[in-house]
């Protein structure tokens, strides 16, 4: 049985564990381990950051810099530490 409270903290998003060296560290299987996230609603997240504060920040990089690509914006969220 894996605890609950050490997967949150193995997840969490200060630590970016990937799920198959998670599952590995731990002897499952990885679709094991995916399974028992789902039954006890953990989740795997890259930032705290919502949907709509990340539209928000996009948005105002775009009015800012409209001709601006992708990895503009990728570097933009990258120096704003997401």
């Amino acid at each position: 049985m894996i605890d609950v409270g050490f997967l949150v903290e193995a997840v969490s998003t200060s630590r970016q564990i990937k799920i198959t060296e998670l599952s590995e560290i731990l002897g499952v299987h990885r679709n094991t381990l995916q399974h028992y996230m789902k039954c006890y609603g953990v989740e795997r997240k890259y930032s705290n950051l919502t949907n709509v504060d990340l539209d928000l920040l996009i948005t105002d990089f775009k009015k800012k810099r409209p001709d601006s690509g992708i990895r503009y914006i990728i570097d933009f969220l990258c120096r704003h530490g997401l």
